[in-house]
């Protein structure tokens, strides 16, 4: 049986590079592969890619689908066609019967963080607060501090379009890549990570060729 190594768990494992903290959002991102090892990789030729990239956020969970703006779609999206061509891939139309559906899709979530100051205690609180509940005298500091992380992954599953299932039918994921940790940072950085870390899933993947 295949077994699925948690995706938490490599994230601990990402965070112990940094056992001091890591300085920066790059530092915490995360490139997750995995496949199905009985698959025959270069047995397929062709590939296509869709037009559009659903985006799910906490906002649009459970309602009507949603797509990613741009820059970020065409920056997604053209990466993956020149991995599958270095593969040794053709692209062809989305109209046309391609081997492979490369379907990327990508999602946002934004954690919460309080953080409590004990040193806060002992001071007085803001004037009808009374002490010790999130608000520091001016001048003071301390109480509860609130923060705020976006969480940014981009999933692209590796589709067979296998001729023998029905078009009514599910057809079998044989590669799976997941991007962890975007959106923090500006546009340009949270570009040059997805340049960088999409081609890193096709690094730790070198099964996946013609």
């Amino acid at each position: 049986m295949k077994k699925w190594l948690p995706i938490v768990a490599i994230g601990l494992l990402v965070n112990a590079c940094y056992p001091g903290g890591a300085e920066y959002v790059d530092q915490v991102d995360l490139v997750y592969t995995n496949y199905n090892p009985d698959f025959n990789f270069s047995a397929l030729s062709t590939f296509t890619l869709p037009d559009s990239i659903p985006f799910v956020d906490d906002d649009s969970r459970g309602n009507k689908i949603e797509f990613l703006d741009e820059p970020y779609r065409s920056t997604i999206l053209s990466n993956l066609r020149t991995q599958m061509e270095s593969r040794g891939y053709t692209y062809v139309d989305n109209n046309s019967n391609a081997d492979w559906l490369i379907l990327p899709t990508a999602s946002k979530t934004t954690d919460t963080y309080y953080y409590y100051d004990p040193g806060y205690w002992g001071w007085w609180g803001y004037p009808g607060w009374g002490a010790g509940w999130g608000w520091g005298y001016p001048g003071y500091g301390g109480g509860t501090y609130v923060s705020s992380v976006k969480t940014g992954t981009v999933m692209v599953q590796a589709v067979w379009d296998d001729p023998s299932i029905s078009d009514d039918q599910p057809k079998p994921v044989q590669w799976v890549g997941l991007l962890s940790g975007l959106l923090q940072g500006s546009q340009s950085s949270v570009n040059a990570r997805i340049d960088r870390n999409i081609p890193q899933m096709f690094t730790q993947s070198e099964y996946f060729r013609k």
